[in-house]
């Protein structure tokens, strides 16, 4: 009896049996092939690890770390000067 993950919402046998979508459910073969050939399910196998990219960014050298005395304080933008009193 094969798990199967469910791709689209449907009713699983009763009226209150309702599947949603991304549940891993274990059924027939015969339930497993039919529910394949309506495009409900997908066999559950193991999830596949994720490549490492070959662009992968670099983590930020020690010597560059920002500190909160090396951040510059806000600068107005453009706009009317302050009012002189």
């Amino acid at each position: 009896m094969p798990h199967v993950r469910v791709l689209r919402p449907f009713n699983n046998g009763s009226h209150h049996a309702f599947v949603q979508l991304g549940d891993v459910i274990m059924v027939t073969d015969e339930r497993a092939t039919d529910l394949m050939r309506n495009h409900l399910v997908e066999l559950a196998t193991g999830e596949k690890a994720a490549s490492i990219p070959e662009n992968k960014a670099a983590p930020a050298p020690l010597n560059k770390a920002i500190t909160s005395d090396t951040i510059a304080p806000p600068r107005r933008g453009p706009g009317r000067p302050a009012k002189i009193r």
